[in-house]
């Protein structure tokens, strides 16, 4: 039963950036699933989350090309 929520959870993100008006929404659904992946690789199986941190790393960078907004809300000089 948790392989279907986790395959419905994967589909409704993928909805969720591909549907114009929801794309940040996607994005931050995205990387929460990728911190979830990180912190399972690293605290169960015991190895370097070396794919989750890559792809996550890459999701911010495309996330901060694509709305350069995120970039002004994310510094601490007012």
């Amino acid at each position: 039963a948790a392989a279907y929520i986790l395959a419905v959870v994967q589909i409704l993100i993928a909805v969720a950036i591909f549907m114009p008006k929801t794309r940040l929404l996607g994005i931050i659904l995205t990387a929460s699933y990728f911190g979830g992946v990180i912190a399972f690789s690293w605290l169960v199986e015991k190895e370097l989350p070396i794919p989750g941190v890559v792809l996550n790393t890459v999701l911010y960078v495309g996330a901060a090309l694509m709305y350069p907004t995120l970039k002004d809300a994310t510094s601490l000089s007012d």
